[in-house]
């Protein structure tokens, strides 16, 4: 995990801190101490926390202002309400995903509004035809109250294997948020943030763009 020394507040930190309800305004320098982000009040956060990612941004080539507006400018654009209200970009809240201990890491995750919506519009239509009414986008198939199970979701997988006669795994599609991301010339320090991993060499793991793609984006720039 790459540690910063600086860090800068990118939004209006106004909320319960670890050391006490804070009000930090926009533009904000703020320092590292063991992994922590310290305001002259005490510790904020953990760095790899939810509120580093949505309030802070690293600072310590003095860019974090530039690297922040152009964060709240990708997450703004991803979000596509006022074209359909209807539509949710992102979870409402905070939701467990994979990581340690029992709750994992809570993320606000997002989703593709264009490769997606399409699919979405299939599905929702097909619910209605089925009568399944649930909280739950997929739901278990004996207990519409209730979440899909793993394992009927890696059924699935493994029957759109057979199907397009390639692999499909769910994690796969991780990969294809971070490449479509890497391909808008999204920076891998906004995508970083955007998927919350600890540090941006992630992304690069995650990256699947041939060297020739990468060629071509460079010509065009």
């Amino acid at each position: 995990m790459q540690i910063y020394n600086k860090y800068i507040v990118i939004m209006r930190y106004k909320k319960l801190a670890q050391c006490g309800n804070v009000n930090l305004p926009y533009g904000t320098e703020c320092v590292v101490i063991d992994k922590h982000i310290i305001c002259d009040k005490g510790i904020i956060c953990y760095v790899a926390s939810q509120d580093a990612f949505n309030y802070f941004s690293q600072n310590d080539d003095g860019n974090g202002l530039e690297r922040g507006r152009l964060t709240q400018a990708i997450i703004k654009r991803l979000d596509r309400k006022e074209h359909d209200p209807t539509y949710q970009d992102k979870t409402p809240e905070k939701i467990k995903t994979k990581g340690r201990g029992r709750n994992g890491k809570q993320l606000i995750c997002y989703v593709l509004y264009k490769p997606f919506k399409p699919y979405l519009d299939l599905w929702l239509a097909d619910r209605q035809k089925r009568g399944i009414e649930s909280e739950w986008l997929f739901t278990d198939v004996h207990d519409r109250t209730q979440p899909i199970t793993i394992s009927r979701m890696n059924s699935f997988a493994r029957t759109y294997s057979k199907i397009m006669g390639t692999d499909v795994y769910l994690h796969s599609l991780r990969h294809f948020m971070t490449s479509e991301l890497a391909r808008a010339n999204i920076p891998d320090s906004v995508i970083q943030s955007l998927i919350g991993w600890d540090s941006a060499d992630m992304v690069n793991v995650y990256k699947d763009i041939d060297e020739q793609h990468e060629k071509d984006e460079d010509f065009l720039i």
